[in-house]
């Protein structure tokens, strides 16, 4: 996904259920990124698809610092004319 997309949001999606692109808040940022679950120790694995971002992880007992605000389940790259 890239800056100006169309992203239609699933907003009744407020936990993770199954990894996919959610739309988080993390430490009051806003973010769109891929996100796991790791078992067995329920940890959520943040990831970008841009190679110079690190993952990010959220441990179980700081879950409290996450909000899933939904899961994003159509993308459009809008084309300019």
């Amino acid at each position: 996904m890239e800056d100006g997309d169309t992203m239609l949001v699933d907003r009744g999606v407020s936990e993770i259920r199954e990894d996919g692109i959610f739309v988080i808040a993390l430490d009051d940022e806003l973010y769109v990124k891929r996100v796991q679950r790791r078992l067995p120790d329920k940890a959520i694995i943040i990831k970008s698809d841009n190679p110079h971002y690190e993952p990010m992880v959220v441990e179980n007992g700081d879950r409290n610092k996450l909000e899933i605000l939904g899961r994003v389940v159509w993308v459009w790259k809008g084309i300019k004319l």
